[in-house]
């Protein structure tokens, strides 16, 4: 288990990701390593954390069991590189492998970008790192492999494979590994890829020319061999396996945001001492100010908790978990969230369907958030307004797209708050929304205790 990075009191430890309502208990406690990657917004992130040797690993980006990584054959877990990263998947070279069951997340055809920490033990021989089957079953959409080029990690696709112009791994030490794809001329941003190992970024360390950097999410992932019972099996311990999906950005963005992905190679060495948790989704109430999605071809919130309930609506089906909304307006509608405290809000992350237009649905043009301490007075409204409304697609198909925006709200006292979600086309669905709190670091939580101790001390005396 990974060390606890937030105490409030004994009975409210670490914050559960939106799942508390629905019984399900988060699989690990974050640490700073983790939150910086939830924080750059991954579509999928697997950290190996959870207390059995052989448990699934557990997606915690939006926690589905289809997307959970089960052990086959041998696979187990170990230790990682430090306390601070808890345990890593550990792979005997011979046919071991953690397999999902089914992405079913659609084509990404914009930048992308995988993430994970690797620990060879130096046997020699083509290895596969992870591999996307795609829909097809035929992998390598993409994949990451190591050693068919000698102590070289490499992006392998459809197409065409990075080469030799990357870092290498020539000892058994523990590796930070970043792919970056930013397109390869025929589609995405620009024909390059990026690596980076180790905090350092490669930039343009090769071109996407004669790769395919469409990524088909339509199938099983596989870490640690090609397929079960692969003969390419990897030798040696992989962890903090993550995906991003870079859509909407320009080049200039995605290299930023590479090297922030980069910079997660700094963070394994810290001890835990992030000072953000999620708001227990138990506590928390909302209500439709007007205009509550309920019949007349809405997809109505069925329970009237749908948002704060910890399901994610998958995006091969829109009513499964989501509120739609549906007008000719372009007003989707005011939620007042009661948040059943005062809280310092760092942030809310609001889980959306996009679709670009397809069939009239499309992201939210803009979010007005507001906030209140009594529920009926309501302050200054921040406005945020970059949803992403690209839909996957490839080949003629288009695919609805599951995304997060996350607000940055740089800390705001309230109990209440109000959002007030501009939308455009005719249908808007909401999955998830969920609020991040500032609570003291364990020191000051420290510090605290022993204030608290001594006034009651005084106060008996």
């Amino acid at each position: 288990m990974k060390h606890s990075v937030r105490f409030l009191t004994a009975a409210a430890a670490v914050a559960m990701v939106g799942l508390a309502s629905i019984g399900l208990a988060q699989a690990t406690e974050l640490t700073d390593y983790s939150w910086a990657v939830l924080k750059d917004n991954p579509k999928f992130y697997w950290t190996f954390n959870e207390a059995g040797a052989t448990d699934a690993a557990q997606d915690i980006v939006r926690y589905r069991d289809a997307a959970a990584l089960a052990p086959q054959y041998d696979a187990t877990r170990g230790a990682s590189l430090t306390a601070n990263l808890g345990q890593a998947a550990v792979l005997d070279g011979n046919e071991d492998i953690f397999a999902t069951a089914d992405l079913s997340e659609g084509w990404v055809s914009s930048a992308w970008a995988i993430e994970m920490w690797v620990k060879s033990d130096g046997t020699d021989g083509g290895q596969y790192l992870l591999n996307n089957m795609g829909d097809t079953g035929a992998g390598d959409w993409p994949a990451v492999i190591f050693d068919y080029t000698a102590d070289t990690p490499e992006l392998w696709t459809h197409g065409g494979r990075t080469g030799t112009a990357m870092p290498t791994i020539t000892d058994t030490d523990w590796h930070h590994l970043v792919f970056t794809a930013y397109g390869n001329g025929t589609h995405g941003v620009a024909d390059r890829i990026d690596v980076a190992m180790d905090g350092t970024v490669y930039p343009s360390a090769a071109l996407g020319s004669g790769i395919n950097t469409l990524v088909n999410l339509q199938g099983v992932l596989h870490v640690g061999n090609h397929t079960s019972g692969s003969p390419s099996a990897f030798s040696g311990a992989i962890d903090e396996v993550a995906f991003y999906e870079l859509s909407g950005m320009t080049e200039a963005e995605v290299a930023a945001k590479t090297a922030d992905i980069a910079g997660h190679y700094a963070l394994a060495q810290n001890a835990p001492a992030a000072n953000v948790a999620f708001v227990d989704p138990a506590g928390i109430s909302y209500q439709w100010v007007a205009g509550a999605p309920a019949g007349g071809g809405n997809y109505a919130d069925s329970t009237g908790r749908e948002l704060v309930d910890g399901q994610f609506a998958t995006s091969g089906d829109l009513m499964a978990e989501s509120v739609g909304y549906q007008s000719t307006t372009e007003t989707f509608v005011d939620l007042v969230f009661d948040l059943g405290k005062s809280a310092d809000l760092d942030s809310i992350w609001i889980d959306y369907t996009a679709g670009n237009g397809k069939w009239g649905v499309r992201a939210p043009v803009s979010v007005e958030i507001s906030f209140s301490d009594d529920g009926v007075t309501f302050g200054d409204t921040m406005v945020f307004d970059d949803f992403s409304d690209d839909e996957a697609s490839s080949g003629g198909w288009d695919y609805f797209a599951e995304r997060r925006l996350q607000a940055e709200l740089g800390g705001v006292e309230a109990s209440y708050v109000k959002l007030h979600i501009n939308k455009e086309g005719t249908f808007a669905f909401l999955s998830e929304v969920q609020f991040l709190e500032a609570v003291p670091e364990p020191g000051m939580l420290s510090m605290l205790l022993i204030g608290l101790i001594g006034l009651v001390a005084a106060r008996r005396r």
